[in-house]
Order: structure tokens, then C-alpha cells, then sequence
């Protein structure tokens, strides 16, 4: 190379090092030492077969040429190094550089020159930008356009440029419209110095020369990655050490083309790498937290340095652990790479990781399972030797193919070590914040202010820390002789809770050692105790002992931090500086409740004497004994402090106890007297005062479990009447400041107990009176039925339901007699569940009918009469059983009443004498009932449908409007009645009423008007029984329409449209709209002119209007009775305007009304009752004709059973039957399908358009008649 090449490539490799790194350049005299290189470490190279080649730079820097335009000012022993951090000044003469892009074709051989300014440059290696510091970004171009004008500024020089094959034709390499350069910021002096400290890896046995011997011997990857594993090139043109410059300059001269356009490429993005590294230590002094701090550092360095992963352990001293925020993981200290790291304060460099010594499968394990290479680097303070936190790098990855590399080159060792051992004044900068420190004075403030108020101030002290310290869970404990004792808050009740120190967990561990207590979980603490710190047991725990004097009174115990494994140094310092302001706290607020305590003792003896008197005068004015009862408790509790009162009433066979108040239950409870603490009060009639009810043997938990409410403290007492007998036992629970009842408690509860006994003895009075009452009344009302002329299903259904309810039995059957196969068997409908029968004289209801006589068991199971065989089948537990038997008016035993298990809260569930006479007297009225039926065996398919529907609830159902279990359909039954496709003639008797009752409670309807259950089932029996006069008009015909309207009500949006109320009144009209219709006076759609002017009147309609109004008024099936009297009068109109307009006479008023409604457009307004109310009317009207948009063989069998009924009707008048019998009923249905069916669908789908179906199979049924036409 000749002397004026030497020049130009020596200058130029400078050149651009000054161009790049401006404030960097100064001119130094070649006489500078070089580092020998005896002191250097050769470094290790791993295999090239398992690097990742990482492909060029996207611009060719060897194309760019800076040359000066005198070439006599330049010296060949002069050139420009960097060394320390001073503004760019070269001695020689300014140069002024103009930029050149040569653009190659790729269809020719020519080139185009375009000159541009400095200004217009983009740095080559876009990824090393796209990796730059996202805080450095934003000013990157502009600070190196002016660092660049800035140093070039006066002279001129020769153009760069730039040639290169590009893979499209005329698209140049260099992007001139977005510069994207870093500014490069001056390095602290302290910087530059500890330069000097990183090792190198150049070969230890060679020589400088031999060195650059060796180096340029090599060629392509191996060249490349020997200049990547060495940092000679870094430091000697930073600090001047290591080699000088001339050999450095002969070095690079001696390079090819190919192997200086490699070198330079490496070496540059080296510097732009300590540039932008240099850009993000400055900026992360600006990070206002350690959290964001370590995440920031972890993005960075996935950046800069290709990490797959990278995580920021936060050194946490006190606890002798490391923590990440990122991924909220905990490592201890001295174990695997991050705690070695740590401890060691040194590189930790692993590749293999589970192979490496310092592998810890339980900690390392989550990190090294799948990566090659494991890099832990400690920031520490070099003064304090303080460390902060360990950065850990998981595999190197290439940016572009995603692959990992099987080592870390040691430049970017050298890189990421000079990047953390200056981080050190990002983190130490925390450790004093005046923020924190004024903060903790606004807490000790609110300390000072609630210190009157105890609870408060205990309140305020947990919920400061836990704020503070961000944990999940505060404790307060004090020390009380050998034990601590604690508070608690639930709501608004407050209880004290207490253990002995042994068994205080690690609250009792500070306290009898006066220590400071910091763990990262809490279980591996030598005091750790389930009961008191389990709750957190695998969580962090920060605990601090209150001092008064020399004596701990307190101690605070923190738990789990919220979203870190561990407890921070700050949070430490926090809890110490609050602990200190909470101590006198507390203090001084234990001592003003102790005061006021004493003060409250006083003032409450006055108050409960008030109490006591004005409970005395509550006898004599208040008549509900329940209330009555209630105050007494109420005010029981208000005096004594007590959270809640029960009081338990000994049962008439003295064998349970039964609630008749309990604070926190609506139903009663049920105790057998040998169990519990209240039981042996009420056997003993001992008073019973306990601090800890689990601590006594006696106490019966299952209460707590069935209630979830925890029982603590305990004060129990006797009730007795005028005689001195025990009848009651009346119950204080849980004082509401954690202590334990007092002997005064005692005394004042025992005074009320006197009351309560008094309202007692009166209510056992008053409760005979009422139910003797009741029973009279049920008597009254059957014998009422019976001499009306009721129907024997509506009579029976009421004779069961009222005679279980009065005598509190579950449930209620009747057993018929069959003479011809002298069986007895019970009452079910064909079809439906199997048939009970026995033979007369075995078991309970065959011996009664044998005997005649009325039979009363306790317990079932311990009679040989009993059959326990329907128990085994239906899984039901009979346990008591009453059974009278049914007597005609000739004293023949035709059946048998049974009713089964007694209420256990009544008579410990046994039937009583009463119980029997009332049971004899329905009996009585069953067998009348029977009588008065001329035959028997017509009227055998209602009253057994009445007696099926009885037994399918038991008490409690009949008496909700909650849907009974064994009569509502499921949902996925009812889906099947979702449709027009519905066929009648597929239910049973049973099934029908089972279906519309589940209408009611499917649409809401039961739920939203409270309907009682009993009164639903009356009611449709009653229904039912008024439509067995009509053949055609029948129960069936009416479930059809009601089924219909089910179908719009579910499957369009005709819900929507309607309120409530509205469709209560739609669902009713549908049932009862043809109730009581009698055949004779209708005749059916024989001709369509004929129909309308038969029906010219509605006299039929009216007909069922009252008869609708006469079934709901009755009180035993009035449905509406829970409605407001201002919605019935609403209810009632629409009832009765939809039953009218089934009139035929009127059907073309109504439909040429609704038609203009929705033609010529659809001006239907669903806010204006009337529109309303006609697109009920049109419904209905389509429910009554529903058969037309049936399967086609539905409505068939429809069509002939109404040709059927006008025969018998013409043969019945004495009337020509010719016409009829030869009727062309495909012509007659036609003409009706034509006239009145098809135009009202058409109208019904206009105002609710998803109706469709319906209208599609009617057009299907009607192209099918005109097929059978003849």
C-alpha cells in the first residue's frame, strides 16, 4: 500500500470515528504509551459451527471516503483519538464535508452521483436504531445533525461515495428522508476511567504486531467474530491504552477491503452501542421508582444487548432476598446465578446452565429448562460495596432469525459491565426521599387525632400500613399477663379474641424476644403457628415491637405483600419511623377506654332499669305475642352489648327445643333438649356464662355451621312459667367489645327472662285460640262447598290441601277401595306414575280400612304395620303417620285419608289428639262429598286429578308462589312447547295441567304476582270441570289456545311489546275464553255467512266472562288476590275486552280496525294501550283458530271433529242431515282458511314479523285442502 493510500485509510477510519462521536475527537500526539500486551488475557473462541451470523449492515460504509482538500496540512503522525471528554478542536485547518449516494441500476452498468448534506445522512444498521433507547429516541436526529454541522463546518472536502448492488432497480440504500442518528452524550471523567478496569481478551502470547499478523490471517466469519470477541479497538481509541495508534493505524491498513469494511462495521456498532447505553444511564436518573426502574432496565437490555429475557432482581438486604416486579418472583441470596451474583458481587457467566455448578434446580429452574446461556450481573455501589440488584440475561438471540447464540461476545461483556456498574447512582438516589419521611408524618398525624377514639384510631393504624406498605393484611396484638389478645371487625361488630403467647405464632415470638421480625415466608419461621399466621403462611411477614418504656405492650404484624414476594428495605424503614408515632398512641387510647369503660358501667345500670320498666308496661299494651317477644330481645341486646338473642321454646312432648326468635335466621331451628348448652339449661335450669363456647364440650357447632355465624362468648338462661316449669331458654351471644358477659349481664338478662315468660304463658293462650279458630273455619268453608254444588274435584282438592295444612303434615294422600279386587289403591291418573294398591288389611291404610278405625304412629319404622317398600322406591323418609278412614252416608268404608310427617316443630312431630278429631271430621266430609256425585265412576277421572295434583306439594309449596318441584316442567321440557307444531292429543290428563301451571311460572307471571300455588291448581281444576259440558269447546280445546299464545309469548317478540300484566290477562282470556260453552248453541263454521249470522250476538261471551269472574273471585281460587286492587280493575278490563272479541259478530270490526293499524304502513303504536290491546285481540283470535297453523294432520282431525259436532247438532234439532253428510270439508275449510283465518296471521305477523312459522304452515295446510278438493 503506498504512502498516500496509508494516509487516506488512516485518516479516513478516524475521520469517522470524529464525524460519528464529535464531542469524543481531539488530536494526540502518537508518542503515547501503548499497553503491553503481556498484560492482557487471550480470550476464549468458541466453535463457529454454532454461531449465528449476523447478516451486514444495510449501507457499505467502505464506499463512503472523507478526504481533505489539502492534503499538504495533513501529518502522517497526527490523528485524531479519543480520550476524554472534550469538545472536538483538530489542530489542522476546519473541513467542510459534502455527501454523495451512487445509485446503481440494475439493468446498466452506470451510476448517478446525488450530493447531500450532512444533515440529510441516516446512519447506517437501522436495527441498531430500532433497538436505540426508547428515551433517547425522540431528539436523536436533531442532536446529530447539530453535533455533526457543529464540528464540519468551513472547509471542503472530496464526496463520499457510495456503491453498492441493490436488490430493486434505482432504490438507493441510504434513507435521506429520515434521519435517525443519537446524539452521543460526554461520558462523566469517572466513566472514561473505569474504562481502564474492564479485562481484555486479546491474545496474552502475541505481540502487538504478531497480533494484527494473526488477526488479518484470518478470513470471513472467523475474522469477524475474533473482532467481536476483542476489545482492543473499544478502549484504544477511548483511553489510548492496550496498543497505540500507530499500531492500531498499521493494523487497519494492513486490512483487505473486505476485512476493513467488516472491522469498521463491528467496531461501529460497538460505539453507537456505548452511545445509546450512555443516553439511557443519563435518562434513568429521571425513573421516579425502583419498580419502574428495574422494568425499564429490563426492556433496555433486551434491546441492546438481544436478550431473549431479561429480569432485574431487587436486592432486599434485611431479608436476605432478591425480588422481581415483573414477574413478582422471590431468589435467595448465595444460591444459583442471580444469589451467587449477589453475594459474590461478580460477572456470572453460564452457558449450559444445568450443567454449571452454581445450578439450582429450585430456583434456577424456571430460566435455564430451555435457554443456552445464563449472564448475572451485580450493580453495587464501589464505595459502600452496597448491592442493588442483579440483571440477569437469558440467551442471546438473533434479531432477525430468532435463533440463539452459543456465547456473548466479550465486547458486549465489556459493555454490559461498564452499563451496571453505573447504575448504582440510579438506585442509590432512593434511599433518601423526602416524599416518603413527609408522608409518614401525615400518618402519625392522623395517629394524634383519633387517639380519643380506640377502634378508630386502631382502624386508622391498620389501614395507614396497609396503604403504605401495600399488604394484604395489618394485625394489631396486646399483651395481657401470659397472653395476647386481638380485635377484630366483621361489619359493624367488633370481637375480641385471645390465645397464650406460646401459641401466638410470630406476634408471640416478638413478643417475648423484643426483635424485629422480617421473613419471606412465613412459615419458615421457627414460631410460625397455623392457627394465627396460616392464613399467609407462604407469604412475606413484617413484624415490630410497640414499646412502653422497657415493656412490649403491642406488636404490629404485616402480611403478604401485595404483588412482590417480599417486603422492601423502604417498606422496613416505613413501618419503623410509623411504629414509633403508634406506640404513644395506642397507649394513651387504651388508658382513656379504660376510664370510659368505667364511666359507661354507671350510666348503663341507670338505663337498664328504664329498660326493665318500660318492658313491664310492653305486657299490658301489646298483643302480638311474636313482637312482644321480639322487643324483649331487642332490648336485651341494646343494654347488654350482645350481638345476637335467640330464644327456644321447649316443644308440647318436651323432647325439642324450638326457635322462637333467632337474630340472623328467618327459619326456625330445631334442637333435640339432650344436646347442646341449650339443651342442658333447659333440662338443669342452670345459667350457663361461657368467655369461648368451643372450649366447652357442650356446645353444638352444626347451629354456627348451618348459620356460617361464629359463636364466641355465651350467656345462657332459663325461662319459666307461673309454676316454676321450665318452658323457654333465652340465649345472648357475643359481646360486641370482645369481652366476656358479666355477672350484671346476668342479672339484667334474668329480669328479662321473667317477661319472657309471662308473654309466653300468653301466647300459648292465644295460639290455642287462634288455631281452634282456624279450624273452624275450615270446616265451615268445606261444609260451605259442599251444600253449593261445587265440584267433587274442586271439593276434594280443598278438603286435602286445608286438612294438611291445619294439622302441619308434609303431605296428604287418598286410598279408594276397589271392590272387585278388594284392593285398596291410590288416586293417580292413567298413564301417569305407577298405581299404589295393597290389599285390604295389610299395612297402615289397608288395616284402617279393615278396622274402621283412626290410627296415629310416631314412628313409622317402628310399627310391622308399616310398608316401608314406596319409602325404598321414592326415596321419601316417612316418619309419622295419621290415618282416618272415609265412610259413605251408610257407613261403608270406601277410602282412606292419610297424612304423613307432622311439622317437627310442632309436637316434636308427632300427630296430636286434635289432630286426629280435625282428620276424622275431612274424612267425614270426603265421604259426603262422594255421596253427593249420582255416579261415581264419571266423576272418578276429576277428583283423582285433584287428589294427584294435592300430593305432588307438600305444604310449604301449596302455601309459596315458588314453582313446586314435582309439578313445573323443566326448561328443557318446556322447549318442546315453543312451537306451532303442538299436538293436544300427546298430553295426558295430568300433563296438561302440568303444562299450563308451568306457563305461569315460565313467563314470570307467578313470581311478579305472587300467585299462591293452591289457588292456581283450584283454579284450574275448576276450569277444567266447566269445560267437560263441551265436546268441542273442551279443557283440551282451551290448553291449545293457551299454547298458542305460550308460542308468541316465547319464540317472537311479542313479549317485548307487552307489559306484565298484559300478558297475565292474554293467558287467562286464552284459558277461560270458551269456559262453560255449551254445543247446542254453536254451530262451528258449517258455512262462513251462516257462522256470522248465527252469531249475531254475543250472548255466549258474555256467558264466559261471568262464568271467569265467578271461578277468580272465590277465595279459594282467586289468583289475583295479591295483585293491587288498582292493576285488577286494569287486569279485569282486558280480561273481559279479549273474551268479547272471540265473538264472530264482531270479528270484522275488530280485524278491519287492527288492518288499518298496519296498512298501508305499519302505524302500530306499542306505547297507547288500545293498539295494545288490539294486537291482544288479534292473538287471541289466532289462538282460537291455532288448529289452521297445526301440522297438517292436526288440523284434519280438527276439521272432522267439527263436521262431527254439526251433525249431531242438526240430528239433535231434527234437521236435514243430507247436506251435511255429503259436506265437501276441503271446500268448507277452504273458504274458512280464506275468509277468517289466513287474513288475521297475515295481520299478526305484520305487527310481530317473527311469527312467521305460524303463517308458513298455514299456507302449507291450505295448499294441501285445495289438493283434496273435489
Amino acid at each position: 500500500m503506498t504512502t498516500n493510500n496509508s494516509h487516506k485509510h488512516f485518516h479516513r477510519f478516524y475521520e469517522h470515528l470524529a464525524q460519528y462521536i464529535p464531542n469524543y475527537a481531539t488530536v494526540r500526539n502518537t508518542s503515547s504509551s501503548s499497553r503491553n500486551s503481556s498484560q492482557c488475557k487471550r480470550g476464549q473462541l468458541l466453535s463457529l459451527n454454532h454461531k449465528v451470523v449476523e447478516p451486514p449492515v444495510p449501507i457499505n460504509l467502505d464506499s463512503i471516503v472523507l478526504t481533505p482538500r489539502s492534503q499538504s496540512n495533513l501529518h502522517t503522525k497526527e490523528h485524531p483519538v479519543v480520550v476524554q471528554p472534550l469538545p472536538y478542536q483538530p489542530k489542522r485547518e476546519k473541513y467542510h464535508f459534502s455527501i454523495n449516494i451512487k445509485l446503481k441500476y440494475s439493468d446498466s452498468s452506470s451510476e448517478n452521483l446525488i450530493p447531500l448534506s450532512a444533515k440529510g445522512l441516516n446512519i447506517p444498521d437501522a436495527t441498531s436504531f430500532d433497538r436505540m433507547s426508547s428515551l433517547s429516541r425522540s431528539s436523536s436526529a436533531l442532536n446529530s445533525a447539530r453535533s455533526i454541522n457543529s464540528s464540519f463546518t468551513s472547509a471542503e472536502v472530496s464526496p463520499i461515495n457510495t456503491s453498492r448492488d441493490f436488490d430493486e432497480p434505482i432504490n438507493p440504500i441510504i434513507d435521506i428522508d429520515k434521519p435517525d442518528l443519537p446524539e452521543i452524550p460526554l461520558l462523566a471523567t469517572d466513566l472514561i476511567q473505569f474504562l481502564a478496569t474492564i479485562p481484555d481478551s486479546a491474545p496474552a502470547s502475541l505481540s502487538p504486531y504478531t497480533f494484527c499478523e494473526e488477526v488479518v490471517g484470518l478470513q470471513g466469519q472467523e475474522f469477524e467474530q475474533y473482532l467481536e470477541e476483542d476489545t482492543l479497538c473499544l478502549k484504544s481509541v477511548l483511553l489510548g491504552n492496550r496498543f497505540n495508534e500507530d499500531t492500531l493505524y498499521d493494523f487497519f491498513v494492513s486490512l483487505t477491503e473486505d476485512q476493513y469494511q467488516s472491522a469498521f462495521d463491528i467496531i461501529f456498532r460497538q460505539y453507537f452501542k456505548l452511545a445509546n447505553i450512555a443516553n439511557l444511564l443519563r435518562d434513568l436518573m429521571k425513573v421516579d421508582s425502583i419498580p419502574d426502574l428495574a422494568r425499564e432496565i429490563e426492556k433496555q437490555c433486551e434491546i441492546l444487548f438481544g436478550a431473549r429475557t431479561a429480569m432485574v432482581w431487587i436486592n432486599i438486604p434485611s431479608a436476605k432476598t432478591l425480588i422481581n416486579h415483573s414477574r413478582l418472583m422471590k431468589y435467595p441470596h448465595g444460591v444459583g446465578f442471580v444469589g451467587t451474583a449477589a453475594t459474590e458481587k461478580r460477572q456470572v457467566v453460564a452457558p449450559n446452565p444445568t450443567t454449571s455448578p452454581l445450578y439450582s434446580e429450585e430456583f434456577d429452574l424456571p430460566f435455564c429448562e430451555e435457554s443456552e446461556m445464563i449472564l448475572a450481573e451485580p450493580i453495587f455501589d464501589p464505595k459502600t460495596n452496597e448491592v442493588y440488584a442483579v440483571i440477569m440475561l437469558i440467551d442471546k438471540v438473533h434479531p432477525k432469525l430468532g435463533a440463539s447464540y452459543m456465547y456473548w461476545p466479550q465486547s458486549e461483556l465489556t459493555l454490559l459491565h461498564f452499563f451496571s456498574s453505573n447504575l448504582y447512582r440510579a438506585f442509590g438516589r432512593f434511599t433518601t426521599e423526602i416524599k416518603a419521611t413527609a408522608k409518614l408524618y401525615r400518618v402519625i398525624a392522623k395517629f394524634v387525632s383519633n387517639q380519643l377514639d380506640f377502634f378508630h384510631l386502631l382502624s386508622t393504624v391498620r389501614n395507614s400500613i396497609s396503604q403504605l406498605l401495600k399488604c394484604e393484611a395489618v394485625s394489631i396484638y396486646f399483651r395481657e399477663g401470659r397472653g395476647i389478645f386481638w380485635f377484630e371487625q366483621s361489619g359493624n361488630r367488633i370481637s375480641r379474641k385471645s390465645t397464650t403467647l406460646t401459641k401466638g405464632g410470630i406476634a408471640g415470638y416478638v413478643f417475648e424476644h423484643n426483635v424485629f421480625v422480617h421473613v419471606a415466608c412465613a412459615c419458615d419461621h421457627p414460631a410460625f403457628y397455623s392457627l394465627m399466621d396460616g392464613l399467609y403462611k407462604s407469604r412475606a411477614a413484617l413484624a415490630i415491637p410497640l414499646q412502653a418504656g422497657n415493656d412490649v405492650f403491642s406488636v404490629i404484624v404485616c402480611r403478604a405483600k401485595k404483588n412482590l414476594p417480599c417486603f422492601s428495605s423502604a417498606d422496613v424503614h416505613d413501618l419503623s419511623f410509623i411504629a414509633a408515632g403508634a406506640a404513644p398512641a395506642l397507649k394513651s387510647s387504651m388508658a382513656y377506654r379504660k376510664k370510659m369503660n368505667e364511666l359507661r358501667v354507671a350510666l348503663r345500670a341507670q338505663d337498664r332499669l328504664a329498660a326493665l320498666l318500660q318492658t313491664a308496661e310492653s305486657l299490658s299494651r301489646e298483643t302480638n305475642i311474636d313482637t312482644l317477644v321480639a322487643r324483649i330481645l331487642d332490648n336485651s341486646c341494646q343494654l347488654i352489648g350482645a350481638d345476637r338473642a335467640s330464644l327456644f321454646v321447649i316443644d308440647e312432648s318436651r323432647t325439642h327445643l324450638i326457635s322462637k326468635v333467632a337474630h340472623g335466621t328467618t327459619k326456625p331451628l330445631l334442637l333435640p333438649i339432650n344436646q347442646g348448652i341449650a339443651g342442658s339449661v333447659a333440662t338443669t335450669g342452670e345459667t350457663v356464662n361461657i368467655e369461648d363456647v368451643y372450649d366447652d364440650p357442650r356446645f353444638n357447632s352444626n347451629v354456627d355451621k348451618s348459620t356460617g355465624y361464629r359463636t364466641k362468648s355465651l350467656m345462657t338462661l332459663p325461662v319459666h312459667n307461673q309454676n316454676g316449669d321450665i318452658i323457654a331458654v333465652m340465649q345472648l351471644m357475643n359481646k360486641l367489645n370482645g369481652e366476656p358477659f358479666s355477672e350484671s349481664d346476668v342479672e339484667l338478662t334474668r329480669a328479662m327472662g321473667v317477661f319472657t315468660g309471662i308473654a309466653l304463658a300468653n301466647s300459648t293462650v292465644i295460639e290455642s285460640s287462634i288455631l281452634s279458630t282456624q279450624r273452624v273455619h275450615a270446616l265451615l268453608d268445606t261444609a260451605v262447598l259442599l251444600m253449593r254444588g261445587e265440584s267433587l274435584s274442586s271439593v276434594i282438592h280443598h278438603i286435602m290441601s286445608v286438612s294438611r295444612d291445619l294439622v302441619q303434615a308434609d303431605r296428604c294422600a287418598l286410598f279408594l277401595i276397589d271392590d272387585k279386587k278388594s284392593q285398596i289403591k291410590s288416586a293417580v291418573l292413567a298413564g301417569e306414575e305407577s298405581q299404589i294398591s295393597v290389599k285390604r288389611g295389610k299395612g297402615v291404610v289397608g288395616y284402617v280400612a279393615m278396622k274402621n278405625i283412626v290410627v296415629n304412629i310416631d314412628d313409622a319404622y317402628k310399627d310391622k304395620r308399616f310398608n316401608s317398600a314406596v319409602d325404598q322406591a321414592t326415596g321419601y323418609r316417612t316418619r309419622s303417620i295419621l290415618a282416618s278412614p272415609v265412610v259413605d252416608s251408610s257407613s261403608k268404608v270406601i277410602g282412606v285419608v292419610e297424612m304423613i310427617n307432622k311439622d317437627m316443630l310442632y309436637n316434636g312431630g308427632s300427630f296430636t289428639k286434635e289432630d286426629e278429631k280435625l282428620t276424622t271430621a275431612f274424612a267425614s266430609f270426603t265421604g259426603l262429598a262422594f255421596d253427593k256425585t249420582k255416579n261415581r265412576n264419571e266423576a272418578m277421572t276429576g277428583q283423582t286429578l285433584a287428589i294427584v295434583l294435592s300430593n305432588m306439594m307438600t305444604a310449604d309449596e301449596s302455601n309459596s308462589w315458588l314453582p313446586p318441584s314435582q309439578i313445573v316442567m323443566q326448561p328443557s321440557q318446556l322447549q318442546e312447547y315453543r312451537s306451532n307444531r303442538f299436538d293436544v292429543n300427546q298430553l295426558s290428563e295430568l300433563q296438561s295441567f302440568r303444562l299450563v301451571a308451568s306457563f305461569f311460572f315460565d313467563l314470570g307471571l307467578s313470581s311478579t304476582f305472587h300467585i299462591n300455588n293452591a289457588k292456581l291448581i283450584r283454579f284450574l281444576l275448576c276450569v277444567h270441570d266447566l269445560h267437560m259440558n263441551s265436546q268441542y269447546h273442551s279443557w283440551r280445546r282451551s290448553i291449545e289456545s293457551a299454547q298458542f299464545i305460550y308460542f308468541l309469548l316465547t319464540s317472537t317478540e311479542m313479549a317485548m311489546m307487552l307489559s306484565k300484566l298484559e300478558i297475565l290477562a292474554l293467558l287467562v282470556a286464552a284459558i277461560c275464553h270458551d269456559i262453560d260453552h255449551y254445543d247446542i248453541e254453536d254451530r262451528g263454521r258449517s258455512e262462513i255467512a251462516l257462522s256470522v249470522l248465527y252469531r249475531n250476538r254475543s250472548v255466549l261471551e258474555v256467558h264466559h266472562c261471568e262464568q271467569t269472574i265467578s271461578v277468580i273471585t272465590k277465595p279459594e281460587q282467586n289468583i289475583f288476590e295479591a295483585i293491587e286492587s288498582e292493576q285488577q280493575v286494569t287486569l279485569w278490563q282486558t280480561i273481559i275486552s279479549l273474551i268479547l272479541a272471540t265473538d264472530m259478530s264482531k270479528h270484522f270490526d275488530i280485524f278491519n280496525k287492527c288492518k288499518a293499524l298496519v296498512y298501508p304502513q305499519n302505524m302500530l303504536n306499542l306505547q297507547s294501550p288500545q293498539h295494545r290491546l288490539f294486537l291482544m285481540q288479534i292473538a287471541l283470535k289466532c289462538a282460537d283458530v291455532s288448529e289452521t297453523c297445526r301440522l297438517m294432520p292436526i288440523c284434519e282431525r280438527v276439521a272432522q271433529n267439527q263436521l262431527e259436532m254439526l251433525r249431531a247438532e242438526s240430528r239433535e234439532k231434527d234437521k236435514r242431515t243430507e247436506y251435511l253428510e255429503h259436506y265437501d270439508i276441503a271446500k268448507y275449510q277452504i273458504g274458512f282458511f280464506m275468509m277468517i283465518a289466513r287474513p288475521l296471521f297475515i295481520i299478526l305477523c305484520e305487527a310481530v314479523p317473527t311469527a312467521k312459522p305460524a303463517l308458513d304452515q298455514l299456507e302449507g295446510n291450505l295448499s294441501s285442502w285445495k289438493s283434496k278438493m273435489k
